[in-house]
C-alpha cells in the first residue's frame, strides 16, 4: 500500500450543525417532472425567494399553525412573543429576508404498506414512495471570529442548544437575556474567557441560528412541498397526506483534503 503523504491527506472536523428532513411522496409518472423542476430551481434561492413573494396571500393561511415565522419584527423581540395578526406587508418585508439555506438533496425509493382508514372497513395499502431527502447545513457568518477567540466549541454549543430547546420553549425569544443565562447555568463551568464571548455574541448567534431554521421552514413547506401538492392538483389526482419527517441537531462531521484541490498530488 503507498504511503501518505503528511501534508497530503484528510483531516477530521468538529460537529458541525445540521437539520435533516424527508418528504415521503408518492412515486408517480405524472409527478416526476414537477419534483426535479421543484428541486433543481431551488437551489436559485432568487428563484424561491419569488415563488414566496408572489404566494404570500395563501401562505398566510397554509402556514397558520406557525406565523412567528412570516413575522419581520421576530428577530428584535427580546420579550414573549405573542402570535399576532400578520399582515401582506409584514409577510412581504419577511420574504425580503429570506436567505436560502438550500444546497442540494438525494432521494431513494421505499416500497411500504398502511392501513387505510378513510375506507369502509379495514384495508392494507400497498405503494411505491418516493423519498426526497435533504440534509441542511448550518454555517454561522460569525465563526471565524470565534476560532479568532478560542471560543468556536462555544459558538456550536449555542446553535445544538438552541435548536434542542426552540420547540420546547417558544414562543419566548431564544435570544432574550433570559435564555442567555439558562444556556450559561447549563454549561458550568465556564472559563471567563468563555464567559466573556458568551456575553458578548450570544444574541447574534441566537438570531442568526433561528433565522436559519425559519428560512429552512420556508423553503420546505413554503416553497418545496407547496409546489409538490400543488402540482398534485393541477394533475386532477389527490393525495390523501404528504409526510415530511425532520431530525433536529443532526451532527454533521466534514473530512476533507487539508490542502487546495490545486495543490493536489495527482
Amino acid at each position: 500500500m503507498a504511503s501518505v503523504n503528511p501534508s497530503n491527506t484528510y483531516l477530521f472536523s468538529r460537529r458541525e450543525l445540521g437539520l435533516l428532513i424527508e418528504i415521503y411522496f408518492p412515486k408517480r409518472v405524472l409527478y416526476q417532472s414537477e419534483i426535479i423542476d421543484a428541486l433543481s430551481e431551488g437551489v436559485d434561492g432568487e428563484k424561491v425567494k419569488g415563488y414566496l413573494k408572489r404566494n404570500i396571500r395563501e401562505l398566510l393561511s397554509e402556514l397558520a399553525e406557525y406565523p412567528f415565522v412570516l413575522d419581520p419584527q421576530k428577530y428584535g423581540k427580546r420579550h414573549r412573543v405573542d402570535p399576532t395578526q400578520i399582515t401582506m406587508e409584514d409577510a412581504q418585508r419577511r420574504m425580503e429576508m429570506y436567505k436560502s439555506p438550500f444546497f442540494g438533496w438525494s432521494s431513494y425509493n421505499v416500497e411500504g404498506a398502511f392501513l387505510n382508514t378513510n375506507k369502509k372497513g379495514k384495508f392494507i395499502d400497498d405503494e411505491l414512495t418516493q423519498v426526497v431527502r435533504i440534509i441542511f447545513r448550518f454555517e454561522s457568518k460569525y465563526l471565524k471570529n470565534a476560532k479568532k477567540k478560542g471560543c468556536e466549541h462555544i459558538l456550536r454549543s449555542i446553535a445544538f442548544w438552541l435548536m434542542n430547546n426552540y420547540y420546547h420553549r417558544m414562543p419566548l425569544p431564544p435570544w432574550s437575556g433570559t435564555e442567555r443565562e439558562r444556556f450559561v447555568s447549563e454549561q458550568n463551568p465556564l472559563s471567563i474567557k468563555e464567559l466573556e464571548y458568551i456575553q458578548a455574541h450570544y444574541i447574534e448567534i441566537a438570531r442568526e441560528t433561528i433565522k436559519w431554521f425559519d428560512d429552512t421552514i420556508l423553503f420546505c413547506f413554503g416553497y418545496l412541498v407547496r409546489r409538490f401538492w400543488n402540482h398534485v392538483i393541477e394533475v386532477g389526482r389527490r393525495e390523501d397526506q404528504i409526510w415530511v419527517t425532520s431530525l433536529f441537531n443532526l451532527g454533521i462531521n466534514v473530512v476533507q483534503p487539508s490542502i487546495r484541490p490545486n495543490h493536489m498530488v495527482k
